[in-house]
């Protein structure tokens, strides 16, 4: 028995789905920063290093981007989320303790994160597969 369930509070709502929750709010979110900070970064070096307009750049970026390109990233980033976060706290809630426990869970949550990441990228990548435009 954990002292949670000793003080009569339910380990997985009180420690896991929070951590869950905020994966899958924040890596969407992050993903959206990191998307617009790349648009911006390419518009700043293109302008900056190269003779190309901002005009040109804009009707360039119409061309190529697409709104599906958005949806794309934001269901990657939900899935991925949600795999870092489950493996995480399960790893987390089954961890031994002491200094060995926690390092052996630790290396584990990543290793198995990182290919479960490496599975998802696969799966929705042949899922979405037909609706990606060239």
């Amino acid at each position: 028995m954990t002292p949670l369930e000793t003080l009569s509070f339910d380990p997985v709502a009180y420690l896991a789905l929070p951590r869950v929750m905020a994966a899958l709010v924040m890596l969407p979110v992050l993903t959206v920063l990191a998307n617009a900070t790349a648009i911006f970064s390419a518009w700043a070096t293109l302008v900056l290093a190269t003779d190309v307009r901002t005009a040109d750049y804009l009707s360039g970026l119409r061309l190529a981007f697409t709104s599906f390109q958005v949806v794309y990233s934001l269901i990657k980033a939900f899935c991925f989320g949600a795999a870092i976060s489950f493996v995480c706290s399960y790893e987390g809630y089954v961890t031994e303790a002491g200094a060995e426990g926690v390092g052996r869970s630790t290396a584990l949550a990543v290793v198995i994160a990182s290919v479960s990441i490496l599975v998802l990228d696969a799966i929705v990548a042949a899922v979405l597969a037909p609706f990606i435009q060239a």
